[in-house]
């Protein structure tokens, strides 16, 4: 069940009184950093994306815990399957455009 953010403002306790949304929890490593339009930013600390088989992204949960050694080996099985992968989609694709022209033609 999804909660839009206007009822989430305007849920209800037990006792039928309004309540204030939760707030998000602060970081742990100070105050946030202020970011200005177009400034890049590296999101390495997050760890390497991962290329599903139906092209969806998603990241390595625990990239933070993992030792050096382990990071670099996750680094590259994660380069090979990601190619791999990308590869196939990428022939999926042009094989769908292919089968669309034809089907074009055909009408």
């Amino acid at each position: 069940m999804l909660i839009t953010e206007a009822a989430a403002a305007q849920s209800e306790d037990a006792s039928g009184q309004l309540q204030q949304p939760l707030a998000l929890p602060g970081t742990e490593d100070g105050p946030a950093r202020q970011l200005k339009l177009g400034e890049k930013v590296a999101l390495d600390d997050l760890g390497p994306l991962i290329v599903g088989v139906d092209g969806g992204l998603g990241r390595i949960a625990n990239w933070g815990s993992l030792t050096e050694a382990e990071q670099q080996v996750a680094l590259r099985r994660l380069a090979r399957r990601n190619k791999e992968r990308l590869a196939a989609l990428q022939e999926a694709q042009q094989q769908q455009e292919k089968e669309g022209k034809q089907q074009e033609e055909e009408l």
